[in-house]
């Protein structure tokens, strides 16, 4: 007895539905013989192909089936989709533009659209897009998900934020929602935050390995290292493949000191995924910082460009007109504009150039702002966000913009944007500031530093030129306070209180050894300690232990936690002689601690952020502070500690010697920077 066709049908979405697909594209294919504009029955098909990978046959049915029926959603949703995944994403947003002409209270129609705006990455638009579904179906959970998802590509952190929380309230345990803000959270440096949805996330999905690896990365924020390692391995039992957990388990054991295994970590992590850039950057960042070897770095550095140059599609070799006379267009791109050391070593500067002929762009790449951002953001001629902007995008904008010079204030370190000065925006780029090392691209030109962190012997150590400012390549603002510098503790104390407020994952086993080799050498003394693990008592235990391993009891330490900034300073107080670690020694530490009257030991290095500390000392005019030996160090601790008349000397003179040397003459500095962009300039242009 032969089937009638709603028979056949019937009989097709059964052996779909039961996974028989031959019996199920046998009766479909059926059907179609007999009524080829079947709209059920060249949908199901559809369904079935793109299953099975058959994306582009699939097409042809969904396309037949809308033709047959266009007021079905679902035969609109399914072509889009089928596009997409055949890389038609030009034809696919035509579609869905056409859908919400269609039906123009659909919040499907509206949901579509934004996810194909958001796969060709034009941000705004899908922004526009989620925001009407939001509208159109303001129960729906997943509306105002998407839309946290697209606020949040689209570099608008609060708003995403607020889509995220509505959609919780409406299906309070949506685990996407809650991993998805508790991500945000870590953008926005409120791990403490982001620490209680990760966990409340895992209490319901005990198995996910991205939640665990990600509350990782809130615990070292937070300064619970010891913590972070269990949560981290236990991410890697879940997924031993998660090139990200070992990033980030790289970067809790460094915390921890533990130094050769973070290497490894960072290693296996670039293995697993050599694509990733930012595990490159992890790697390069710890290797230039913690174990420095000049061939070991530079072929890593080698790695990460063939990656970065791998995923970039595009580069100029044409720019547009400069602005003309002798003023140049300079742009600054960094994602620290704010209380942070680059925001504190950029403030006075830009301040001073105000009066040069330079023409300054800034490019935030984050939303992140305070006190500090509004005014860095008043002292530039621009202020153009690039942070829901693709490289591509990014890049276009700013060689749109006629930047002539382009300055990564970045490096390797979090939030930057190197993949997109490989597609060299501008005819002259330069890497300056907020890093201490090769940035391994050679579309970069140059590395701006001085003849102490980069001297000609160490050359080597750059893919690109490198640029020597005279004096000083660093220029500090003053706090915007007052913060007087008080009387030498050890007066009152009669003991010697030595400090260092650097972080602790800078405390090599070689630098508690010297230390401890100076607090037996000056009886009675002490060592004031102040990190973010020491909050903890896991921290305070880890760090005690380790000194006494040296024969130094707990009652030698003083322990302090994280502090606001002026409370900081404040703790130099009581401080007689800070000690700068080595080879990662203190920068804005260093500067800070001399500002508030405290001499700075340093020792000498090898590449240039061992070098900074010499720079340091040599712009403050304290050669003699700089040891050269691991005894050399111990000696001049000692040595200093020994003359309390010299150490209050100093004390009542540093500030005022400081104002005036190049380390806080911001118009000597601005002066040396000026010339050095328009000498670049020139010998790139001659070039």
């Amino acid at each position: 007895m032969e089937l009638t066709e709603n028979q056949a049908l019937q009989q097709a979405v059964a052996a779909h539905q039961e996974g028989r697909r031959q019996d199920a594209e046998r009766l479909y294919r059926a059907i179609l013989r007999a009524r080829p504009n079947h709209p059920n029955a060249n949908h199901n098909l559809g369904v079935l192909l793109a299953s099975a990978g058959e994306t582009s046959e699939a097409v042809t049915f969904f396309q037949a089936a809308l033709d047959t029926k266009p007021d079905c959603e679902q035969f609109w949703i399914s072509l889009v989709g089928a596009l997409i995944s055949v890389n038609g994403i030009d034809e696919a947003e035509t579609l869905a533009v056409e859908f919400t002409a269609a039906f123009p209270d659909s919040a499907l129609a509206w949901n579509t659209l934004g996810l194909v705006l958001s796969k060709a990455q034009k941000l705004e638009a899908s922004v526009h897009a989620f925001r009407s579904a939001t509208e159109l179906a303001p129960a729906d959970h997943l509306n105002h998900f998407n839309l946290g998802l697209a606020l949040k590509a689209f570099g608008a952190l609060k708003e995403a934020e607020f889509s995220y929380r509505r959609a919780l309230e409406l299906y309070p345990i949506h685990l996407e929602s809650m991993f998805n803000l508790a991500n945000l959270f870590l953008l926005m440096d409120r791990p403490q935050e982001a620490e209680h949805l990760f966990k409340q996330l895992i209490s319901e999905a005990p198995e996910h390995s991205s939640a665990h690896c990600n509350l990782g990365v809130a615990l070292t924020k937070l300064g619970k290292a010891d913590e972070a390692e269990m949560v981290l391995l236990r991410a890697l039992e879940l997924n031993p493949n998660n090139a990200k957990a070992y990033s980030n388990l790289g970067d809790c054991l460094k915390e921890l000191c533990r130094l050769e295994e973070a290497e490894r970590c960072y290693r296996d992590a670039v293995m697993l995924d050599p694509s990733n850039t930012v595990s490159h950057s992890n790697l390069l960042m710890f290797s230039a910082s913690m174990r420095f070897d000049p061939d070991r770095h530079m072929t890593d550095l080698r790695r990460f460009s063939e990656a970065v140059h791998l995923a970039t599609d595009q580069s100029f070799s044409t720019w547009q007109p400069g602005s003309g006379g002798d003023s140049l267009r300079v742009g600054f791109v960094s994602g620290d504009f704010g209380a942070h050391p680059v925001g504190y070593f950029l403030e006075h500067l830009l301040r001073a150039l105000k009066v040069s002929s330079l023409k300054l762009n800034a490019y935030p790449t984050t939303d992140r702002s305070d006190g500090i951002t509004g005014r860095l953001q008043s002292l530039f001629d621009s202020w153009t966000p690039i942070y829901g902007l693709s490289d591509g995008e990014a890049a276009a904008q700013i060689r749109s913009d006629g930047v002539q010079v382009l300055i990564d204030l970045s490096g390797h370190t979090a939030f930057n944007r190197l993949p997109m000065f490989a597609m060299k925006p501008a005819p002259v780029q330069m890497s300056w500031l907020g890093y201490f090392g090769s940035t391994g691209l050679p579309e970069i030109d140059y590395v701006l530093g001085d003849s102490i962190v980069m001297p000609d012997r160490e050359k080597r150590h750059f893919v690109e030129g490198t640029w020597q400012l005279p004096d000083c390549y660093l220029c500090f603002t003053t706090p915007n306070f007052r913060l007087d510098v008080a009387c030498l503790p050890a007066i009152t104390n009669e003991f010697i209180t030595f400090g260092c407020f650097n972080n602790l994952a800078k405390m090599t086993d070689d630098v508690i050894r010297v230390r401890s080799e100076i607090l037996r050498a000056v009886p009675n003394s002490k060592l004031f300690l102040k990190d973010k693990q020491l909050d903890h008592e896991s921290g305070r235990q880890r760090i005690s232990s380790k000194f006494l391993a040296h024969g130094i009891s707990a009652d030698r330490l003083v322990l302090d936690g994280k502090s606001g900034r002026y409370e900081y300073l404040k703790c130099y107080d009581s401080v007689d002689i800070a000690l700068s670690p080595f080879p990662y020694g203190g920068g804005t530490t260093a500067v800070e601690g001399l500002w508030m009257g405290v001499p700075v030991i340093f020792k000498s290095g090898s590449h240039f952020l061992s070098h900074i500390g010499e720079s340091i000392a040599r712009a403050a005019g304290l050669e003699d502070l700089v040891a050269h030996s691991d005894q050399d160090y111990v000696s001049k601790a000692v040595q200093l500690s020994s003359d309390l008349e010299l150490l209050a000397r100093l004390r009542n003179t540093l500030r005022g010697r400081l104002m005036v040397s190049p380390l806080f003459d911001s118009e000597r500095f601005a002066r040396n920077f000026e010339m050095a962009i328009k000498d670049i300039w020139t010998k790139s242009v001659a070039g």
